[in-house]
């Protein structure tokens, strides 16, 4: 404890300027307690997740209307319409790796032969 107790006054008679070293120290240390604190008050999941939201982008979830509507187009509107819709969606495909797997050792096996 009388350690502790010498660092301190050795501390506060030290200068830094205008300020004794020990005010800069407890200075220092709270701004870190601070900078480490302040990410966990906030959550960890995304709270804005509807910001990033554009036309044509692709709902998470079902949307279903609170009530029945009409449709005002003609068949043949519609029709042209869902068209160019689907044309500009991307494509999106699933990498299955067992179908790889399996065409690789079917070329292995087959090597011996040639």
């Amino acid at each position: 404890m009388d350690k502790n107790l010498k660092f301190m006054q050795k501390l506060s008679e030290k200068k830094l300027g205008q300020h004794n070293l020990q005010d800069v120290v407890i200075k220092l240390l709270l701004f870190f307690v601070v900078l480490l604190t302040t990410p966990l008050l906030f959550t960890s999941q995304r709270s804005f997740k509807y910001t990033d939201m554009k036309v044509g982008t692709i709902s998470s979830r079902k949307v279903v209307a609170p009530f029945n509507f009409f449709v005002l187009k003609t068949e043949e509107e519609l029709k042209a319409e869902q068209d160019s819709v689907k044309r500009q969606v991307p494509y999106y495909f699933v990498f299955n790796d067992s179908l790889t797997v399996k065409d690789l050792n079917l070329l292995h096996n087959l090597l011996p032969y040639l």
